[in-house]
Formats: structure tokens, sequence, C-alpha cells
């Protein structure tokens, strides 16, 4: 049946006694620069708006640059992904990742090798840890102020001793690549509006409701906002010392199967 008012309580004390956040998920994160001799393009702000399911999480994110040079700046930008502690890897690169620079698409490529078999680690119930990144190189302007839209996808996280969690995360080290210091990060998780069974023996009794039944935990433990349909984290003046944003939660639906 699905979760109601009068087992919250219960579900609650549960929460008390779950594992660590990260078990097993797949992870992005902010844009990072690669360019030999030192980047002088500032990364000035990033929003990200993802929408969390309790299968998938579909994210959207905007960065606004600035060239404050008087020369074009010609950087190889990657989106980091990195799995921690999953079974294959691969989940992570077959999806693409779509981008524009000012409106004008650019190709994001993926190292061959990543979606090779013999970059599987892992075999059977053998999990492992394995970073890669989409990379694409990109004109910025001199004097100029640029505008990057990413969109792609990554399966929702498993968490708890049980899995009975879903967890995302979302990494920050990417603003250590680029000049200056961003001035804001917003980061932005919309729960998805699902359809779940009530009763497994049933197929056809179903019910409506958002992606998230309870917040588990967040990291950082400060600054979040959390409401019925969404949660929300920002920060003035982030640095890669920020880490990894984790929202971890219980999936509505998660008796229903």
């Amino acid at each position: 049946m699905p979760l109601t008012r009068q087992n919250h309580a219960m579900v609650m004390a549960l929460l008390a006694l779950a594992a660590p956040a990260a078990a097993s998920v797949m992870i992005s994160g902010v844009p990072s620069a690669s360019l030999p001799g030192g980047n002088p393009v500032v990364l000035q702000y990033h929003s990200v708006t993802a929408l969390l399911g309790t299968k998938d999480v579909s994210y959207a994110s905007r960065t606004v640059f600035h060239n404050p040079t008087k020369q074009d700046v010609v950087v190889e930008i990657k989106v980091p992904f990195k799995a921690i502690q999953t079974l294959d890897h691969r989940r992570m690169l077959e999806a693409p990742v779509g981008g524009t620079l000012d409106g004008v698409t650019v190709s994001f490529r993926r190292n061959p090798k990543d979606l090779s078999a013999s970059s599987v680690k892992g075999h059977g119930k053998d999990r492992y840890d394995y970073s890669a990144a989409m990379h694409a190189q990109v004109t910025f302007k001199a004097l100029s102020s640029h505008v990057l839209t990413l969109t792609y996808a990554l399966p929702t996280g498993l968490a708890g001793e049980d899995e009975a969690l879903r967890t995302v995360g979302y990494g920050t080290q990417g603003f250590s690549t680029w000049a200056g210091k961003c001035e804001q990060l917003a980061f932005t998780l919309d729960f998805a509006r699902e359809t779940y069974r009530s009763n497994p023996a049933d197929p056809d009794e179903r019910y409506q409701g958002y992606s998230v039944f309870a917040m588990h935990s967040t990291e950082p433990g400060r600054g979040w906002e959390v409401g019925e349909k969404r949660a929300f984290f920002e920060q003035y003046k982030p640095t890669s010392a920020l880490g990894t944003l984790f929202f971890t939660f219980y999936p509505n639906g998660y008796r229903g199967g």
C-alpha cells in the first residue's frame, strides 16, 4: 500500500538507521576547463535544475562565463562524471550530453575506451569507482560574456543497506579550474510526479505521487531548503572546497515496487 501519515513516524525512525548516502551512484558536476599555461576565463554563475525521479534524473544547467582579456581564448570544457561503487559505469556515458554556447550547438564527445568492454572493472556483485568526462573545445571571445547550457540524464543512485533509499550527487570541483570566483551556485531538484503501484499483486491498482516521500539527509548538512515538490541549495562565492552535494531520500512507492 502507499505510504500514509499513519506510518510516517515509523519511516522517520528507520531513516536514522540507514547506511551512508552514496552507496551506489553516478554523479556529474560543474563543468571544468583544461588549458595549458593557465585559464583566464572567469566562471561567474552556475545554476542547475534536475528533475528527480525514482529511476532517473534529468539535468539542465546554465553557466555564465566572462573572458576579461583582449584575446580570444580556446578552452577544452569537460563535463565530469563519476561512478561511485557501481556495477557498470557505462550507463553514465551512453546517453549524450546536449550543449550550446551562446545558442550555438556544441558537440561533446567521449573517450572511446570508456565504453569498451575492457574498461568494465567489476563483475557480478563487485562494485568499483570510475571517473570519466565528456569534452568539447570552445572559443571564448575577447572581452565578452558567454552562456553555456548543458542537458543530460543519469540513473538515480541507490543507498542504504537494503537499497531502499535513493540518492543524487553533484560535484563542485570544477570551480577550481576557472579564474576568479563564481558569484553564485544555485542547485534545484524538482521532484517528478510519477505513477506507482499500490499493490504488487494487482498491476491495475495505482496512484500518483511525487518521487520523494521523505528526505533522509543532505550534504552539506546546512543550506538546503526542502519542500513537498522540490529541494533547493544556494551558495554565494562557492569554491571547490564545497565538495559534492548529496540529496538522499526515501522514494514514494517503494513499498509497491
